[in-house]
């Protein structure tokens, strides 16, 4: 970089698994890593070149711990490791429901900045496109592949766009006549990430991250909607984690947008009651069927 005239430092850090660099204690023996810190522009940028996937301005995993420290023939200062790039993931269904209450239509994934730099990292665990989807279908019983499209896998710098042409059977329960189906079907989050009642150390989800689900289902004409959940807008205190659940209909088409918005990447303890109740409150809401019976 220096020969290509740009204004370039190393950054000496400790990487995640090598604990914390501390201010308050620095020591030289917890240096285990160096990345470079380019200026274009009057803007910093952190770089790692050892990661093939990693596209310019990110970071990987870990490296993204705290902060490290600029070496300099005339300066040493800390910098904050972090980047501006959040995990982005976008799931779309669009699905019709049939006479035997199965549901056929799409499934399409867009994976954005980091979501699509995790995509690429799993991706490449597989030998093919067929043992991939061997792995996606593990954990969605009733799912069935017909037909699968993939864009920009190859792309570091676009996102990746993965499109299923689908068929889905067992989703729906019939209960006294009525039937019962959850529209984030294999989305739907059902275990809270945090359990304890007190937190010691801060939550850090490494990067913001936001996910965006997109459905649209259709039902038969000879059905009727019954109950929908209703739809709900919330946030922490502070508006930096917002999760809105929107849903209407018309005729017999159902629409709903669900969205888990987190906007900073490290939580401390004393925010942590909050944000487990938040996720409690995002379980709560993902778990309400679409109620529906014959008309």
């Amino acid at each position: 970089m220096k020969r290509l005239d740009f204004d370039v430092y190393p950054v000496a850090i400790s990487t995640r698994n090598n604990g914390r660099l501390s201010r308050a204690n620095p020591s030289i023996n917890k240096l285990n890593y160096v990345i470079a810190n380019v200026i274009s522009d009057s803007i910093s940028y952190l770089l790692d070149a050892t990661d093939e996937l990693i596209p310019f301005g990110m970071l990987p995993k870990r490296c993204m711990n705290g902060e490290g420290r600029i070496i300099d023939e005339k300066k040493s200062d800390w910098i904050e490791l972090k980047t501006d790039k959040i995990d982005e993931r976008i799931t779309y269904y669009d699905l019709q429901m049939d006479s035997e209450f199965s549901l056929t239509g799409k499934i399409s994934h867009k994976y954005i900045d980091y979501g699509a730099y995790r995509l690429r990292k799993d991706y490449e665990e597989f030998a093919n496109l067929d043992d991939y989807l061997d792995d996606y279908k593990s954990d969605k019983p009733g799912l069935k592949i017909i037909d699968t499209k993939m864009e920009s896998v190859d792309d570091i710098y676009e996102p990746v766009k993965i499109e299923h042409e689908v068929k889905i059977d067992n989703q729906a329960m019939v209960l006294n006549e009525k039937i019962y189906l959850n529209p984030m079907l294999y989305d739907q989050m059902k275990e809270n990430l945090f359990k304890i009642g007190e937190r010691v150390y801060p939550v850090d989800f490494v990067y913001p991250f936001c996910k965006s689900f997109i459905i649209k289902l259709t039902i038969p004409e000879n059905l009727s909607i019954i109950e929908l959940p209703e739809s709900v807008n919330m946030s922490l205190p502070d508006k930096s984690a917002k999760f809105i659940y929107s849903i209407s209909n018309f005729a017999n088409t159902i629409n709903i947008m669900c969205k888990i918005d987190i906007d900073k990447a490290v939580y401390l303890q004393n925010e942590y009651p909050d944000l487990k109740e938040f996720y409690n409150q995002i379980i709560k809401k993902q778990s309400e069927p679409i109620i529906i019976q014959a008309k």
